[in-house]
């Protein structure tokens, strides 16, 4: 005597995670499980904001491979697994902060590895797609170094401080000849006179000046960058006129008190 069994088995629920992900070093994506199932379970959970459910959020710090399980009301499991590969960022450093002159020029001291580079904003730059420019900006700028390697980019800064020395000196004057003198100068951080000869300081920005002939001073004047920059006045010296009394023969009666 024969008897038949038949066996059918029972497959967990259909679930699908989609082709694997990339992903630049530091930036999160969305894993989404598509499945009817709501018993839905990750691993490992590395970089995962949670283990259930059919989305979550994936931040992980090394490329890994996720695997979900789907579990049907039968007890029987599925599961698919998705790689979410981490590309590494392109290295950016724009270097130092630097000063200039104002009218002058400095080439940006940038390092890095990138498919390509790109400077922001590109006023002043020589060539805004080159890692290293020359910098000529009229103003104190900072500039945005933006590196790229395939859909990956890393940013860094720089700022180039443009000195906005401008000295201002006193007008020309006169003076008679063994009178002083104020001189006046402004704008910068220190200054030098030249000839010191009259001078009562040439380091100072208001010195007195009482020269013996006609001269012109020039001060340089220096500010906190290093920039210089220079003004001239002119002293003029007026010889003072000389006063000879010549005294006459004077007579009064005698005991008068007046002469």
């Amino acid at each position: 005597a024969y008897d038949s069994l038949m066996v059918q088995p029972v497959f967990g629920p259909p679930i699908e995670l989609g082709p694997d992900v990339r992903v630049c070093q530091g930036e999160s994506t969305v894993l989404t499980a598509q499945t009817a199932a709501t018993d839905v379970v990750w691993s490992p959970s590395d970089g995962l904001d949670r283990t259930l459910g059919n989305t979550v959020i994936c931040l992980p710090s090394a490329t890994t491979r996720y695997i979900a399980s789907a579990r049907g009301d039968s007890g029987c499991v599925n599961f698919d697994t998705i790689t979410v590969v981490v590309l590494p960022r392109p290295d950016a450093h724009a270097g130092a902060d630097t000063s200039i002159c104002a009218g002058s020029s400095v080439q940006l001291n940038a390092s890095g590895t990138a498919d390509r580079f790109e400077w922001s904003p590109t006023i002043g730059l020589d060539d805004p797609t080159a890692l290293r420019p020359i910098a000529s900006p009229v103003q104190t700028t900072t500039y945005v170094l933006r590196a790229l390697t395939g859909t990956c980019e890393s940013f860094d800064t720089v700022t180039v401080f443009v000195s906005t020395l401008n000295v201002g000196i006193s007008a020309d004057t006169v003076i008679c000849k063994g009178e002083a003198t104020m001189l006046r100068a402004s704008g910068a951080s220190t200054y030098q006179w030249t000839p010191p000869a009259g001078l009562s300081d040439p380091n100072s920005d208001t010195p007195l000046a009482s020269p013996q002939t006609t001269t012109t001073y020039t001060v340089r004047g220096i500010d906190q960058l290093g920039c210089e920059q220079t003004r001239s006045v002119t002293v003029r010296v007026r010889d003072t006129a000389s006063i000879r009394l010549i005294a006459g023969s004077v007579t009064a009666a005698a005991g008068s008190e007046d002469v």
